[in-house]
Parts: structure tokens; C-alpha cells; sequence
């Protein structure tokens, strides 16, 4: 999956549209509930920001990634699959970074799903 078509899935799986908050990075997108509660974050941090190195790296500089909030106890279980990794500039407890090209499509849209549902509880 690539970020377009992740933008696409969400708008039309989610009913939302991207939110572009941040001036200093003006292509990172915000998906939030109708409520304003963020579900998904889209950005793409530099490799090294992310504990990318070496062939950790895919020849990324800059790679895209979507931050989606997780049950705590699948944490682990998720960091040890392909694409995953701690989360960038969220709670790590509770918060996991997603390579979007890297990572399963299916194990994505899966943990998407799961930040929908976690993010909508009051």
C-alpha cells in the first residue's frame, strides 16, 4: 500500500478527510472522528527519527508512516511483525508507527481499524 492509497481507503472507509495542522510540515495528515479525536496520523519523519538505519531503512529517507493507537497488550506481539515500529512522536504504550509500503495491508487495515474503535471511546 502506498500513501495515496491509504488516504483513499481511510476517506472512503471512514468517512473523514485529512487535516493538515502542522505549518512546519505541511503534508502530514490528521484523521479524526467527528468528534476531533485523532484516530491516525500520516507523516514521514526522516529514518533516523524513527531508529532506522542501514537495511532497516528500505532506502528510505523519509518514509511514510501512520501512527494508529493499539491495545496495549498487542504491543509486542505487533512490534515483532515487518513495518511496525515504536511509535514517533506519540505514547509508545499505546501508540505504534506504521511502515505503510513495508508492513501486511491487511495487518494494517486491521490496526487501523482497531485505532478507530479505540479512539471513538469517550
Amino acid at each position: 500500500m502506498n500513501k495515496t492509497a491509504l488516504i483513499a481507503y481511510i476517506q472512503s472507509h471512514y468517512d473523514t478527510t485529512p487535516d493538515y495542522l502542522f505549518a512546519k510540515h505541511p503534508t502530514a495528515a490528521v484523521f479524526r472522528h467527528k468528534n476531533g479525536k485523532w484516530f491516525a496520523l500520516l507523516t514521514s519523519p526522516s529514518a533516523n527519527k524513527l531508529g532506522l538505519s542501514g537495511d532497516d531503512c528500505h532506502d528510505m529517507i523519509n518514509p511514510d508512516i501512520i501512527n494508529l493507537k493499539v491495545p496495549p497488550e498487542q504491543l509486542g506481539s505487533l512490534l515483532a511483525m515487518p513495518g511496525f515500529l515504536p511509535a514517533y512522536h506519540m505514547n509508545k504504550e499505546h501508540w505504534v508507527s506504521v511502515l505503510i509500503d513495508v508492513a501486511n495491508e491487511k495487518l494494517l487495515k486491521s490496526v487501523l481499524d482497531d485505532s478507530f474503535y479505540l479512539t471513538s471511546q469517550a
